[in-house]
């Protein structure tokens, strides 16, 4: 069914394109009240969460406690603007905006979406920065998002870098990123085609 798709991440997509109905609520059990998107939501699957919504799934449905899919996740340390960072999708991060999400809310951690965007394609970072996202914040650990090492060291320089994104790379190093350290794969950020 679709709500096991849903809560397992297998086949959403098919039964999406069959034309289930998305605004099913489940009758009875441990999820009572909860659509197909609650389910996405809950259990992680960012991407369907995207799909759902772009299918035209009912995001105002309430569910038997008479709270929206928005009431539960804003309580959340972490939130769906987090998450959609962390997964690079613009398209839901674009919709989180419109709906208003703060795009400096900090997680348990101190990171905001913007410090979960960094070693992504950058569209996301971009968005995030276009609605307000502040560059100066600083994470549980005292680092702002152009300090911040990512996987094998990899800076967001080293990413806007890669990407050819030069106006970034004049932001991040006006801010204070450094252009010679974290030697990342034998490179430093200044050998990445932006600087090239």
């Amino acid at each position: 069914s679709l709500h096991q798709a849903a809560i397992s991440g297998y086949n959403l997509n098919i039964l999406i394109d069959q034309g289930a109905d998305l605004d099913v609520q489940i009758a009875e059990g441990t999820y009572i009240g909860k659509t197909a998107l609650f389910l996405a939501a809950q259990f992680g699957h960012m991407i369907y969460v995207e799909d759902l919504i772009e299918a035209g799934a009912n995001t105002e449905i309430k569910d038997d406690e008479g709270k929206t899919i928005w009431d539960i996740d804003r309580s959340r340390p972490e939130n769906f603007l987090h998450k959609a960072a962390s997964w690079g999708l613009k398209d839901l991060a674009n919709y989180l905006l419109n709906k208003g999400y703060d795009p400096n809310k900090k997680s348990d951690k101190g990171w905001t979406p913007f410090m979960y965007a960094g070693d992504k394609e950058l569209e996301v970072f971009h968005l995030l920065l276009e609605n307000g996202a502040d560059i100066d914040i600083k994470n549980n650990d005292g680092k702002a998002v152009w300090e911040i090492q990512y996987e094998k060291n990899k800076t967001v320089l080293h990413y806007a870098a890669y990407q050819g994104d030069l106006e970034l790379c004049k932001l991040l190093i006006k801010k204070g990123a450094e252009v010679n350290g974290f030697i990342t794969e034998g490179k430093y950020s200044f050998e990445y085609p932006a600087f090239t």
